[in-house]
């Protein structure tokens, strides 16, 4: 999937071993997103496997002062139990 957005940042879902709290998974996230690159502009931004429930899309939220677009994909293979 990567290879079809080339120009999007990818952030990977926070290591749930290190960080617990839905805050500090949120602002983990909102640093990364933060964070440019002038060697390497972006056109957006792909949060892969983030966020997990709505407080912490809420948080994420108030961390980086807003949100322009969410879009939410659902791989069909995945089942919840």
């Amino acid at each position: 999937m990567r290879s079809l957005l080339p120009n999007l940042k990818w952030i990977d879902a926070p290591d749930l071993d290190v960080v617990t709290s839905d805050d500090d998974l949120s602002r983990e996230v909102a640093d990364q997103l933060l964070v440019g690159d002038p060697e390497e502009p972006y056109q957006g931004f792909f949060l892969d496997g983030f966020p997990f429930n709505t407080q912490q899309a809420l948080l994420l939220d108030r961390h980086i002062k807003g949100i322009n677009l969410a879009i939410y994909f659902r791989d069909e293979e995945d089942t919840e139990e």
